[in-house]
């Protein structure tokens, strides 16, 4: 007994493609960006969390 193939093919069209590479581009971004914050801050985290340095409170920024 032959097994026959079945091809299945789609087709998307351009606007579905161009939006969703805007989707996955600003995913990337977002990404990208998250892991900027989290490289630039750490060491500040780090330093609060071992309490070598003293977070900014409010009450400090407040008027007289």
């Amino acid at each position: 007994m032959q097994m026959q193939q079945q091809d299945y093919s789609f087709k998307i069209d351009e606007k579905s493609i161009k939006n969703i590479s805007k989707s996955i581009a600003s995913e990337v971004a977002d990404r990208i960006y998250h892991e900027f914050l989290l490289a630039r801050y750490m060491p500040e985290v780090l330093a609060i969390e071992k309490g070598s340095v003293a977070p900014i409170k409010t009450e400090d920024f407040k008027q007289s």
